[in-house]
């Protein structure tokens, strides 16, 4: 996974590189240096004008990313099978990062899954924080503040409830995220569920505080 993951993010600077390089040729106008000339041969390999030549950079780039995000997956797995590890916390972190990063729909579930967990990094416990599981979820979009609604019905914890009100309003903002929520306790039939929906909309009126 590392090995895929550094590659991934080589080749993006690399390709950062090329445009830059090509932006400049192209702005020096005709005439330009050898190293312009190796620039623009690179850049064409990289991002190739013919059909059928695109559509398997497509594909491979797109490979790419989901073996990026598999391997990203399963450190939330190895978190539940050797929980506690520091190892563990460093890696998950890293993950929770990149996630967000790659705005992985396959990502937001196991994210709510760990809103509110306090993980080891560095030698040391630490909440997750804006920047961190919640920025992440936010960074995903939609597909996590959707979710997000549904474990406001599902989670029965008072602790978790205004960390996915969060997500909710900042994907949406306060005021969506209240009618979403609103719509979802109308419809919902269970009375449990439809009373913390109903309780979870006054949580919106402080999803701009610090989150204890």
């Amino acid at each position: 996974m590392e090995s895929r993951t550094n590659g991934l993010v080589l080749g993006a600077c690399v390709l950062t590189v090329f445009l830059v390089g090509a932006v400049l040729s192209a702005a020096n106008g005709p005439g330009g240096t050898a190293t312009d000339k190796a620039t623009a041969d690179a850049l064409a390999a990289i991002v190739p004008l013919k059909l059928e030549e695109r559509m398997e950079l497509h594909r491979k780039l797109q490979e790419e990313r989901n073996h990026t995000i598999y391997g990203l997956l399963l450190v939330f797995k190895e978190l539940k099978d050797v929980s506690g590890e520091a190892t563990v916390g460093s890696r998950l972190y890293y993950a929770v990062l990149m996630i967000g990063d790659l705005r992985a729909v396959e990502g937001a579930q196991p994210l709510l899954d760990i809103i509110d967990l306090r993980f080891s990094r560095w030698g040391s416990t630490i909440a997750p924080k804006d920047r961190d599981i919640i920025q992440a979820l936010v960074q995903i979009g939609k597909p996590a503040s959707t979710k997000a609604v549904d474990y406001l019905a599902n989670d029965k914890s008072s602790k978790r409830a205004p960390m996915y009100v969060r997500v909710i309003a900042q994907v949406e903002g306060i005021e969506l995220g209240k009618v979403m929520v609103r719509m979802a306790a109308d419809k919902e039939k269970d009375p449990e569920k439809k009373a913390r929906l109903e309780a979870a909309i006054a949580l919106f009126d402080k999803a701009g505080e610090p989150i204890p």
